[in-house]
């Protein structure tokens, strides 16, 4: 049967699908096949989808196979079966134990035996009856702190978060003393020879000191509760906030109880820390010391390491048939991971070498170079990496929608060309979508009888990427991303005691995108031909290139790795043989660049010219192919090996400037001195919101969410950029305006979530320690040690609901374990006795660098092995106190102390969780909508800084934004860690869209690795390319750029609102973008003339290292765009839509003399 356009459809059925060909007229193309689900099947996906509304039509979607091969077939592979973790072990992310081999190196090793040693001293201190007498009732607080803050660190960061600690703590116990002082001035009677029984008892109970006390208590918690949530995530104040919260509860809810003014309890804490962080520093500096200039060599390896196996296993890769890459492509993006996800440590070792105190041949600022050289090589590798996902955009379907593109065995068929415009369908309006949405079609019939119906069909909005254009085109990329956007959105009042469906969101986006097929020549028969042929040329070219770079990243890992060898070489030589060392590793480093330099040149003078074989004319090689019969491949394909060969090449020169930097070091470092802190003594102790830190107890949950780590929001600021104004008040013109302004903001400040959150905390710190101040429970609470349910309570509330109740499974399970290991280490010393200070020591000897293992090196959670090490500690600290010294609050030993520390601990924690469900009362899932609308803002500056960047050059701004892309990156990348405890956050109204927002996450992840390799591709750009690059990309277009700008602001707002966006945007971004593409010509010919340009495209022209400049940054600047219109699509399915317009045409017609 034929159809009035000239295509022939066959029909074929068998037993699960109904299959449709298209044979086109032309000799040689080969048909395209399109596996379409029966009737029965789309029934049975329509009653799927009733059931499931976020998922039925994805379902509907995924069972569409595509036949993909036409010179390659793909074995069907069986499914392989996944054992699921348990519940909790999942739940809880516990790793597998494969962490544990991968740490039993010496380098990992030295600071586990550091750390041991500092808490087998701190316990050699309880045991020693005098020194005990020393540090008080509250000795056992030094063994718990020696794991609550292990010195694993650096020397410089454990000064540094010991001398945090000790403000935080004295300064909490100041606050209580002060609490103390104010709450005596309220009280009548005063027994200074009271009796102990008459003080537990209560007796001395009054309303006024009381009262004192609970307000110091609450609003003490919540200043520290607000500085936890003002700081952000990885500061070295979260380890204090424990410490701080024992000092304080325990002076404020025991002072109430003595009739006089007792201010030696918060002593008996901050004595136990003073020696704690004393022992930590003089551990860090004679165990096994490590400098910050130790640490980043074995942070820097981090980085080195992944990319050389990465570039090694490139030639192989790159040789291997694209149906045949799976299991390796997925192995190259896992290592290109790992390497980014290295980056975020290196920093936080970057910001502690201003403040580092050394001995030896490198300064603070010398590896600062080297530094940003391992952040650039990450981001060329990513480049390299996203050659994969544009060369074959069905199997790496970057935006979503699993299965679009199934490959089966079968020959793949080319896709026919498009129609002319004459006989193409016209686009359905809006009402006539809605009419047909709701017809039904009868169970019987399989395929339409007519060819209308045929061609009705073809274009119906939920058949859309059915359309042969879908399949083959580069915009293939979104393609796969519009199979989920028919998901339903709104509420109708019939479904309330039913299921509620979501109306299809994207119909105008995707309808345009159809029609860029009648605009533009976007597809080839011999697609999947050219593509293999490419690619072989691209392994060709680059393969000896690879190879020498991952030499030179293992010649860089050998010259840190060595460093501290060579040095121990030079201490014990005599004379001219210590420059021996050095003069090797100069020789081996001059040899390694040499070969580098003259590969270099060989693959930018020669070997990257293979990729232009296809376009060379058979006649002459010499010249561009032309005649009919020699018909140059589409320009995306050169493109596509352009950006490859640009991203190795510069990872190149990267890697000759790191050698020409090692060399610099060798010559000029030759002698060991002292080094000092570069910073001024105001700023040693200084740190911004902004900045990175490493940080022992990591909680994601503190990050603000409108503030990106490694971003200075002053540097966004300006007399002469863009800034926000006050839409109620202009600025203050006096002084009276001016103060006034003032008071507005603070009592503003009091709306925000930190605020209201620490003011929530001091409510939950004042009921949670009622026990302590009431004279019916007073003594209970006293003698049953309650002030562990108090502070437990304190730290486990949370901003969120899911964090909060995550904690609370979490610190139950990690007592009770920790517990059970504190009384086997205190009953195997002990026996049946009171307590063995020789068998203590002895076992604890073998016990803790297994305890510190755990402490410093568990992959998951921090809370688990913070609470199970400091349980154990306390367990066995408690029960020797106990057994030996005593006190009112006496616990016992052995099981009664870890019984009652696991029923106290369940009752805070208990407490915290149902305290978190009164409001104001946050989800993660609101705080994660903020944080990617804060990223969004964040990129759409940075948007703006590389494109003013590449009009009007600035070396000081571009390394600004390079620093800020990766600190957008990182931010994203931690974001993961937060979304795993909205499982916790049970909602009744239904289930998180927890792939949307991955959606959104990886969307921005890729534009800002885009916006990082559109910044160094501009620099490269002679001034008249630049001009023809910004002409041909548009991105000196106002109404462009207003378009692009306008998206950005959009999803924005949508996300941080969660207002729904309009039907109708400046989406999708493409359609305009490629309006005036010329191909593989710089620019349309009647416009080249105007940058000096040649005006016939040459052999010479695609050879020239400009012209690679240009196409690299045209291929980027569409990657952007596209990935702008799919998060615009993406937010869309996640926020809905709004004002629509009914009989809006959904593809507004395009003349003729606009269209290429």
């Amino acid at each position: 049967m034929v159809n009035d356009d000239g295509r022939r459809f066959e029909e074929r059925e068998d037993e699960d699908h109904a299959a449709v060909g298209i044979q086109d007229k032309r000799k040689g193309v080969p048909k395209l096949r399109i596996d379409l689900p029966r009737i029965e099947d789309c029934e049975e996906a329509k009653t799927n989808h009733e059931r499931e509304p976020a998922s039925g039509t994805k379902e509907f979607y995924n069972s569409l196979k595509f036949d993909r091969s036409s010179t390659r077939s793909v074995p069907n592979r069986s499914p392989t079966t996944i054992n699921k973790p348990k519940r909790l072990r999942h739940l809880l992310h516990i790793p597998d134990a494969n962490w544990i081999r991968s740490h039993l190196d010496l380098p990992h090793l030295k600071p586990v035996f550091r750390c041991a040693f500092a808490a087998w001293m701190s316990m050699i201190l309880v045991v020693i009856p005098r020194s005990e007498m020393v540090l008080g009732q509250s000795s056992f607080l030094i063994m718990v702190a020696s794991f609550l803050s292990p010195p694993s660190d650096t020397f410089v960061g454990v000064v540094e978060r010991e001398i945090t600690i000790q403000l935080f703590v004295v300064g909490a116990y100041a606050w209580s003393c002060l609490g103390i002082k104010i709450s005596s001035l309220f009280r009548s009677q005063f027994v200074f020879d009271a009796t102990m029984e008459d003080i537990v008892a209560g007796r001395y109970i009054e309303r006024g000191p009381t009262l004192t006390c609970a307000i110091f208590l609450c609003v003490g918690t919540s200043i520290l509760l607000y500085l936890r949530a003002l700081m952000g995530q990885g500061k070295p104040i979260i380890a204090a906030f424990i410490l701080c919260f024992t000092a304080m509860d325990s002076t404020l809810t025991s002072g109430a109880l003595y009739p006089y003014p007792l201010y030696q309890t918060g002593k008996f804490v901050v004595i136990p820390v003073a020696f704690h962080s004393l022992i930590s520093i003089i551990s860090s500096l004679l165990v096994f010391p490590e400098t910050v200039h130790t640490q980043f060599r074995q942070r820097f390896r981090a980085v080195c390491v992944p990319l050389s196996r990465a570039l090694r296993g490139q030639p192989s890769l790159l040789s291997t048939p694209i149906c045949s890459q799976g299991d390796d492509l997925k192995q190259f993006h896992n290592l290109i991971f790992e390497a980014e996800m290295g980056l975020g440590p290196l920093l936080a070792t970057g910001r502690l070498m201003k403040k580092d105190i050394s001995y030896g041949r490198f300064g603070p600022k010398d590896f600062a170079l080297l530094h940003d050289l391992a952040r650039r090589l990450t981001v060329r590798a990513n480049g390299m990496a996203f050659y994969y996902k544009i060369m074959d955009p069905s199997r790496h379907n970057i935006y979503g929608a699993k299965g679009i593109a199934s490959v089966t065995s079968s020959p793949r068929r080319s896709r026919t060309p498009s129609p002319p415009r004459s006989l193409r369908t016209p686009m359905p309006t809006p009402a006539a979508i809605d009419e047909t949405r709701h017809s039904t079609v009868p169970s019987g019939t399989a395929t339409p009888t007519s060819p209308r119906g045929r061609r009705h069909r073809q274009f119906h909005p939920q058949h859309i990427f059915h359309h042969p254009f879908f399949l083959h085109s580069p915009t293939h990329q979104l393609q796969g991303f519009f199979n989920n956007f028919h998901h339903r959105h709104n509420h109708h009042g019939s479904s309330l005691f039913g299921l509620a469906r979501e109306n299809a969101v994207g119909v105008f986006e995707s309808q345009r995108f159809l029609n860029l097929e009648a605009r533009a020549h976007l597809t080839h028969p011999d697609g999947d031909a050219l593509l293999e042929r490419m690619q072989t040329l691209l392994s060709e070219s680059a393969s000896e290139l690879l190879v020498c770079c991952a030499d030179t990243l293992d010649h860089v890992d050998d010259w840190l790795r060595y460093l501290p060898t060579r040095r121990v070489i030079e201490l014990m030589s005599l004379g001219s043989k210590r420059r021996k060392p050095c003069k090797e590793a100069l020789f081996e480093n001059d040899r390694i660049r040499e070969r580098l330099e003259k590969t270099i040149n060989e693959f930018r003078y020669k070997k990257r010219h293979c990729v232009l074989d296809p376009y060379r004319s058979q006649h002459n090689p010499q010249e561009l192919a032309s005649s009919p019969e020699d018909d140059p491949p589409p320009h995306r394909y050169l493109f596509q090996c352009y950006l490859y060969q640009y991203h190795l090449m510069q990872m190149a020169m990267h890697l000759l400037e790191m050698l020409n930097e090692i060399e610099r070091l060798e010559n000029t470092r030759q002698h060991r001195r002292f080094w000092l802190p570069i910073l001024s003594f105001r700023k040693l102790l200084s740190w911004k919101t902004w900045e990175p830190s490493d940080t022992n107890i990591g909680n994601d949950e503190d990050e603000d969410p409108d503030t990106v780590i490694g971003i200075d929001p002053n540097n966004q600021t300006g007399v002469d950029v863009a800034q926000r104004r006050d839409p109620d008040a202009l600025p203050p013109s006096n002084a009276i305006e001016a103060f006034g302004s003032l008071i507005y903001l603070a009592f503003d400040a009091l709306r925000s979530q930190n605020v209201q959150f620490a003011i929530k905390a001091g409510i939950f710190a004042a009921l949670v320690s009622l026990p302590s101040f009431l004279p019916s429970s007073a003594s209970f609470a006293l003698r049953y040690r309650y002030i562990w349910a108090i502070v437990l309570g304190q730290t486990t509330l949370s901003r969120f609901r899911g964090d909060t109740i995550f904690g609370l499974i979490a610190r139950i399970m990690s007592t009770f374990f920790g517990g059970i290991v504190g009384m086997l280490v205190w009953y195997i010393s002990t026996g049946k006795g009171s307590g063995n200070a020789i068998g203590l020591a002895a076992i604890t000897a073998v016990v803790f660098p297994f305890l510190a293992f755990l402490r410093i090196y568990f992959p998951g959670p921090p809370i688990i092995p913070v609470f199970f090490t400091l349980t154990a500690q306390l367990v066995i600290g408690y029960s020797w106190q106990d057994s030996h010294f005593p006190s009112i609050s006496a616990a016992g030993w052995g099981f009664t102390v870890a019984w009652r520390r696991f029923l106290l601990v369940t009752i805070g924690v208990t407490f915290a969780s149902l305290f978190s469900f009164l409001p104001p009362s946050k989800t993660i899932r609101r705080h994660l909508r903020t944080t990617y609308a804060t990223t969004v803002n964040q990129i759409g500056h940075l948007y703006c800084e590389v494109i003013s960047c590449a009009t009007i050059s600035d070396e000081e701004k571009t390394s600004e934004i390079s620093h800020d892309l990766s600190a957008v990156r990182m931010k994203l990348n931690r974001s993961r860690n937060l979304s795993r405890n909205v499982v916790f956050e049970y909602a009744l109204r239904g289930k998180w869209p927890a792939k949307r927002y991955k959606k959104i996450r990886e969307l921005q992840m890729e534009l800002a690795y885009l916006l990082s390799h559109l910044r160094v591709v501009t620099e490269h750009l002679n001034l008249e390319w630049s001009k023809a690059f910004l002409r041909r990309t548009r991105f000196l277009e106002s109404d462009f750029q207003g378009d692009v700008l306008a998206v950005l602001c959009l999803i924005s707002t949508a996300l941080r609102t969660g207002m729904p966006l309009p039907q109708v945007t400046p989406c999708p971004l493409l359609d305009r973008f490629i309006s005036q593409h010329p191909g593989l010509n710089v620019l349309r010919v009647e416009l080249e003339d105007e940058y000096g340009l040649p005006r016939h495209l040459t052999i010479d022209t695609l050879e020239n290292e400009q012209y690679l400049f240009f196409s690299v940054g045209a291929a980027t600047a569409f990657g952007i765009v596209t990935r702008l219109d799919s998060l615009m699509i993406a937010t869309k399915e996640l926020v809905g839509e709004q004002y629509h317009i009914r009989g809006l045409p959904l593809v507004w017609s395009t003349k003729k003399d606009n269209c290429v």
